[in-house]
């Protein structure tokens, strides 16, 4: 107790069940399953990963809130891990009780999964950007290193579950996160190529002009990414920017690849 009461507490929080909709028990200490470290002891624990810190598991201090002026009222989906941010670079520590005191509620149509979710994680994106740039001098990379493949990861998730759907607004959106992201690392553009190509074929199937489009900026843009030494890949793209020629190979491919099938199966 004296060595916490040498240090002004921001606030106190445990682990917690994960329970499904109707309230069923699906894991037990959820906290333990994932990757973030418990207590927050330096930036990177604070930036590099979701914090899963939950208000509803944790005990704030009044004091420590009101110092770094409560929640971020533009946010409505990481506003939680903003303040805590916050209360812990002001210097306030943390006290983490590795037990589960509370329960958490996780379903497929909960906040977490819909797009107001996406759009406050950007906003708190290109927060984290603006307030923790990259230091080269010192050695911080704290944009490359942690903040775009932390974010990077839901935006090529969203993107390709949006591609799945064919949710054309959501392929859209997600990826201009994408590209924003790509303007600190451009891997994450190059490692979509093979589901921007996807993403053309189906929209040539489906014979929709202005979807074909913005299908071909998204591969073309991926193709550009990629490394010199698969000029063969860039100039196969280079190729499939006639649709005429995109349709015909596709199709050729539907037709022939089971023939084949068919006579070395006979």
């Amino acid at each position: 107790f004296q060595t916490w009461s040498a240090r002004q507490p921001g606030w106190v929080y445990s682990n917690l069940d994960e329970i499904d909709e109707t309230g069923s028990l699906v894991c037990r200490d959820f906290l333990n399953t994932r990757p973030a470290a418990h207590p927050k002891r330096s930036i990177h624990d604070c930036i590099g990963q979701d914090m899963f810190v939950l208000p509803s598991a944790a005990l704030i201090s009044r004091t420590a809130i009101e110092a770094v002026g409560g929640f971020d009222e533009q946010l409505c989906g990481y506003e939680d891990d903003d303040l805590f941010l916050r209360i812990f670079r002001a210097g306030y520590d943390n006290i983490y009780l590795d037990m589960p005191l509370s329960k958490w509620r996780i379903y497929s149509t909960s906040t977490s999964y819909t797009p107001k979710m996406t759009r406050s994680r950007a906003i708190f994106t290109r927060k984290l950007i603006e307030l923790y740039p990259d230091d080269a001098r010192r050695g911080c990379r704290y944009t490359r290193d942690l903040i775009v493949p932390r974010f990077g990861v839901h935006a090529v998730r969203e993107y390709l579950d949006a591609v799945k759907l064919g949710h054309r607004a959501a392929i859209e959106e997600a990826w201009a996160e994408i590209r924003f992201l790509a303007d600190y690392d451009q891997h994450i553009v190059a490692g979509l190529f093979s589901q921007t190509l996807t993403h053309y074929r189906n929209a040539l199937i489906a014979g929709d002009n202005t979807t074909i489009a913005t299908a071909w900026a998204q591969m073309a843009e991926a193709a550009a990414k990629l490394p010199q030494r698969n000029l063969r890949v860039r100039a196969t793209v280079y190729l499939l920017r006639n649709p005429v020629v995109s349709k015909s190979l596709f199709a050729v491919r539907r037709i022939a690849r089971p023939a084949m099938l068919w006579a070395f199966s006979s």
